[in-house]
C-alpha cells in the first residue's frame, strides 16, 4: 500500500522501463501503489495518474526512472523544420506542475538551473543535441532559467520517436536500477530485468532458488525482495564470489554461495525448485564456441537439479541454441518466451517447466 497524502487532482507521470516488461511494471504498480491508474502505454513507457505524491513511485523495483509528465504531440516533421516545431511546442507548455512534483521529492530550489536532454529514434534530418538546443531555447525564453549542462536542478526530457514527441521532467536523479549493487561486474545484469525474472518465476515462500551463474548476485538480491526463500548462488569464477559477497552484505541478503562450474553442479538431483539465470550472451564474456559448449552441458544439468514441476527462468541472446537444446531435454518444455530490450540488445526471456 502507498503512504502518500492524496491530492485533490491526480498528477500525471510516466515511468521508463525495459521494453517488453510493461506488464510486469503494471503488475507491481497495482500491487504496491493500487491507487495509481495506468492511463497509457508506449514501448518502454507507462503513463500513470496518481494523487499520492511521487515518492511511492520511486520505490518500484521494476522501473528505470520516474518523470513528471509535461506534454506529448504527434505529427512532428522529420525534416529540419521539425526543430522549429519542437521549439514552438516547448514555448507553450506549462512546466509549473512538474517542477512542483520534483520539489516534493527534493525540496525547493533557489534560482532554477536547467538542462534539456534530447533523444531520438527513427529517421530525422536533425540530431538529439539539436532537439535539446531547440527545446532549451524555448524554455529559457519562457522562464528565464539559467542553463548549466552539469550543475542543474531541473532536467527536461524531450524524447522524439518518429513523428511523436514526449516531454517530461526527470524526478529520479539517476536510474533506479543502481540501488541493488555496490560492485558491478563486467557483464552485470540490469536489476530491473532480474526483478522481472523473479516475478515471472512465480515466487513461493521458502522455495529453494538457485542462480548457477550468479556473477555479482543481482538475481539473488531481487529475489530476496519478493519474500523468503532459500537462496543459492554459484559461479565458476573466484572474482564473482568476492563481488557477490560484497553486494549481499551491502544489501543484507543471506544466500548460500558455492564456487562451482554450471556444467557440473554440486547439488543433488531434483532438489531445486527454481533456477534463475542470466546466461552469457557472448558480447563481453566468452566466445560463441565456448558459449555453445557451456550451454550444451548446462541444460542437462539444469534438467537434473530441478525438481519435478520446478521452473527455470533464463535470459539469453542465444535463442536458437537454447530452443534446440531444450527440445533435446526429455522432461523440459518452454512455457513462456518474450523479448526484452536492454542496452540495444534484444535477449529472450524463457520460462522452462520440468514435467511432474
Amino acid at each position: 500500500m502507498s503512504s502518500g497524502t492524496p491530492h485533490e487532482k491526480p498528477a500525471r507521470y510516466y515511468l521508463s522501463l525495459l521494453g517488453g516488461l510493461e506488464d510486469v511494471v503494471a503488475g507491481e504498480l497495482a500491487q504496491r501503489v493500487p491507487e495509481a491508474e495506468v492511463v497509457g502505454r508506449r514501448p518502454g513507457r507507462l503513463f500513470v495518474e496518481y494523487g499520492g505524491g511521487p515518492k511511492p513511485l520511486t520505490d518500484l523495483r521494476s522501473i528505470e526512472n520516474v518523470f513528471a509528465y509535461v506534454a506529448q504531440f504527434d505529427g512532428l516533421s522529420c525534416r529540419r523544420d521539425g526543430l522549429q516545431e519542437v521549439e514552438n511546442h516547448l514555448g507553450e507548455v506549462d512546466l509549473g506542475p512538474a517542477t512542483q512534483l520534483r520539489q516534493q521529492l527534493h525540496g525547493p530550489v533557489a534560482g532554477p538551473v536547467f538542462r534539456v536532454t534530447g533523444t531520438r529514434s527513427g529517421e530525422h534530418e536533425y540530431k538529439s543535441q539539436e532537439i535539446a538546443a531547440a527545446a532549451g531555447s524555448a524554455i529559457q525564453a519562457a522562464y528565464g532559467w539559467d542553463v548549466d549542462l552539469k550543475n542543474f536542478n531541473f532536467e527536461v526530457m524531450v524524447e522524439v520517436e518518429d513523428d511523436h514527441c514526449l516531454v517530461g521532467l526527470r524526478l529520479t536523479p539517476e536510474a533506479l536500477h543502481k540501488r541493488s549493487r555496490v560492485v558491478h561486474g563486467i557483464a552485470s545484469l540490469n536489476p530491473t530485468a532480474a526483478y522481472a525474472m523473479c516475478v515471472l518465476s512465480g515466487p513461493e515462500a521458502d522455495e529453494v532458488v538457485l542462480d548457477p551463474m550468479c556473477g555479482t548476485g543481482t538475481i539473488l538480491i531481487e529475489r530476496a525482495a519478493l519474500g523468503p526463500a532459500r537462496l543459492i548462488g554459484s559461479d565458476a569464477f573466484g572474482e564473482a564470489m568476492r563481488e557477490v559477497c560484497m553486494n549481499l552484505n551491502a544489501t543484507g541478503v543471506t544466500a548460500h554461495l558455492v564456487q562451482a562450474d554450471a556444467r557440473r553442479l554440486p547439488f543433488a538431483s531434483a532438489g531445486i525448485d527454481k533456477v534463475l539465470c542470466n546466461l552469457p550472451w557472448g558480447r563481453r564474456v566468452l566466445s560463441y564456441r565456448t558459449i555453445r559448449r557451456l550451454y550444451k552441458r548446462f541444460v542437462p544439468e539444469l534438467e537434473r537439479v530441478l525438481r519435478p514441476g520446478g521452473k527455470a527462468v533464463l535470459l539469453t541472446t542465444q535463442w536458437g541454441l537454447m530452443v534446440s537444446l531444450v527440445h533435446r531435454a526429455p522432461s523440459l518444455a518452454i512455457t513462456h518466451d518474450r523479448i526484452i530490450r536492454i542496452g540495444g540488445m534484444k535477449p529472450h526471456l524463457y520460462i522452462l517447466q520440468k514435467e511432474d
